[in-house]
């Protein structure tokens, strides 16, 4: 977890992890700017689809957490694969509507 007082911090993992997420991304300036504008803008959440190098997509959303008197402790990260939803879209749009 980062602490997200004048200017965020990130341990290692965080770091680490959102290095990884922009490493594998097909999208990396998208990505950059979603991190970035999740780190000016603390209170902001933030919501996208992004589209991964090994032809996965994942739902990405980041959001603050707070205390009980609105103090900012920190952000959450969240990705879910959406790949197998994504690909099932694909398909139906495909297959012609019966009469």
């Amino acid at each position: 977890m980062f602490e997200m007082k004048n200017q965020p911090t990130f341990d290692s993992n965080a770091q680490e992890a959102l290095n990884a997420i922009i490493h594998f991304t097909a999208e990396k300036p998208k990505v950059e700017q979603l991190i970035s504008d999740a780190i000016k803008n603390p209170l902001s959440e933030i919501q996208n689809t992004l589209s991964m190098v090994n032809n996965h997509f994942y739902d990405f959303y980041s959001a603050s957490i707070r205390d009980q008197q609105d103090r900012i402790l920190g952000r959450i990260w969240t990705f879910k694969d959406i790949t197998t939803q994504k690909k099932r879209i694909k398909e139906l749009i495909k297959v012609p509507e019966k009469c």
